[in-house]
């Protein structure tokens, strides 16, 4: 049976996860280069989950962890694509606020730019730490 974390680390995470996307939603002129790698890291964590369950051998005849590392990987493509969609809307807002910056559409991407990189860094927190419970359980077998 797998543990579950503590409320306090969970919240830490949370308001550290808040924090940064505050800060960097906040500031418009910072570039796209964290979403871009973001993005390229999950792409290879989505291709490594995937070759992964295509030449693992279950030594118990079960496709449990099978199952679970295909989600990983599942769960890694979404969170790569939810990436690439903050960082358009990254790029749109850094576009908006040097051509028109009183803007009221302003507002409008940021709140979606800050809902996005949310999920975006959650997903990562997310699919970082379901490989590590995958990892901690081939290493146990």
């Amino acid at each position: 049976m797998r543990k579950k974390a503590p409320r306090q680390t969970l919240l830490f995470i949370l308001i550290v996860i808040c924090a940064f996307i505050a800060q960097f939603v906040a500031n418009a002129d910072i570039d796209v280069k964290v979403t871009n790698i973001g993005f390229a890291v999950l792409i290879g964590l989505t291709s490594v989950c995937f070759s992964w369950v295509r030449t693992y051998e279950d030594p118990e005849g079960t496709p449990a962890l099978r199952k679970k590392i295909r989600s990983t990987g599942e769960s890694s493509l979404m969170t790569s694509i939810i990436f690439l969609l903050a960082s358009i809307f990254k790029y749109s807002l850094f576009i908006l606020n040097n051509h028109n910056p009183g803007h009221s559409l302003i507002i409008a991407v940021k709140i979606i730019a800050g809902i996005l990189f949310f999920l975006a860094f959650y997903g990562l927190v997310r699919v970082m730490m379901r490989i590590l419970w995958i990892i901690i359980a081939v290493i146990k077998e």
